[in-house]
């Protein structure tokens, strides 16, 4: 019988508790370290949602890859935003939308009525006309509909705010939970340690001035990660000579965040690691890696460190939205073929490809491309009615 590393009680319910948590793409968890009450505890107000609120920090970076939770749940729309004078949102994948839909009246010199009507997609189009044909009858007619293709051409901004206390807890239970994991799962053998330090910080809010964790760019991780890597990982090490149990979170490959979780500690050395891919439910475990001389200062003197630090978080947002860039124009440049390869062969399946079909497809690619390229609006008639 296991028990909980939160208050010692034997676990009688078993509880997942997740390792790096779900909504960052990540699947790797245990019923073996936290008791069903512990659980819950850290679902109220009291704990200060420090688990959600190191997810929501992320919000912009998860809807602009589309990261979805281990149970397939959609990353949040950011609302919020604005786009020359309009709200818009940002849904998952990075597309920009309206928020709200605009109905213009306008009348000319003989009273003839004309509306105005934009809409975020086709189901808000038809609401807008449904609310003109009650105000004018449904015999008004003479509607001119048109599907646009825009493309945002002005710069829009998008915040984040990283820290806090929230953050810092978070940071230090993820590393709290993967060392209790990794001995529950026999690829550690961690001897008797007195865990009450940690379990005051992060059960019971007590030493709330913790400055054991912080934002760590000074300090190298025990593995090379690939520059396009998106994945996440946790390192976990005890340092005999520092008396140390310290480790790094690194959050979709490159924000990077370290923690003191032991400072007395007497033990063998060990180090190990996890990668956790943001888009397949399975973990690769590093049970051996080199232990690294740690600098805890990087943490505990952080306004001395600020800068090297704050530079740091700076180049791996700049990574990330590069990462993004490359895999949505990818993503836009498939489209556009596919799209146009369906309308040139539409109702053609099967038959021989002619050269017309080829220059058909080539003019309409090209000019598909081109729009999108330079940011040029298009325009295809619609039937609203149907």
């Amino acid at each position: 019988m296991y028990k909980c590393i939160y208050c010692d009680v034997e676990i009688i319910e078993k509880s997942n508790e997740h390792i790096i948590h779900s909504a960052l793409g990540s699947s790797l968890q245990s019923d073996k370290i936290i008791c069903k009450d512990c659980n819950n505890y850290f679902s109220t107000k009291e704990s200060g949602y420090i688990d959600n609120k190191f997810v929501e920090q992320f919000g912009v970076i998860r809807s602009l890859l589309n990261i979805k939770s281990d149970r397939g749940k959609a990353p949040p729309l950011i609302k919020k935003l604005e786009h020359e004078g309009s709200a818009v949102l940002l849904e998952p994948g990075g597309k920009f939308a309206y928020r709200k839909s605009k109905r213009e009246e306008l009348k000319d010199e003989e009273g003839n009525v004309r509306f105005n009507i934009s809409a975020p997609n086709l189901e808000k189009a038809k609401e807008q006309l449904e609310h003109v044909k009650k105000q004018y009858g449904k015999d008004f007619s003479s509607i001119n509909a048109v599907s646009r293709k825009t493309y945002i051409n002005k710069p829009i901004n998008l915040t984040l705010s990283i820290g806090g206390e929230e953050n810092t807890k978070a940071v230090a239970k993820i590393l709290y939970n993967f060392i209790h994991y990794l001995d529950r799962e026999s690829k550690i053998a961690l001897p008797d340690i007195d865990w009450s330090s940690i379990q005051r910080y992060l059960r019971y809010n007590k030493d709330l001035d913790n400055r054991d964790i912080g934002i760590d760019y000074v300090n190298s991780v025990p593995y090379s990660i690939p520059e396009e890597d998106l994945a996440n990982y946790v390192f976990i090490a005890g340092s005999n000579q520092q008396r140390l149990i310290y480790g790094h979170v690194i959050v979709f490959g490159h924000i990077s965040f370290s923690a003191i979780i032991h400072n007395e500690y007497e033990g063998a050395d060990f180090s190990c690691g996890v990668r956790q891919p943001i888009d397949a439910k399975h973990e690769e475990v590093f049970p051996k890696l080199k232990n690294q001389k740690f600098n805890s200062d990087v943490i505990r003197n952080k306004e001395y460190y600020l800068e090297a630090n704050i530079q740091g978080m700076s180049n791996a947002l700049n990574k990330i939205l590069k990462i993004y860039a490359d895999r949505a124009i990818r993503e836009e440049q498939d489209r556009i073929i596919c799209r146009a390869m369906s309308e040139v062969f539409e109702g053609n399946e099967g038959a021989y490809i002619t050269p017309e079909h080829i220059q058909k497809l080539s003019s309409k690619i090209a000019g598909d491309f081109v729009n999108w390229k330079y940011r040029i609006d298009s325009e295809v008639p619609i039937d609203l009615e149907k």
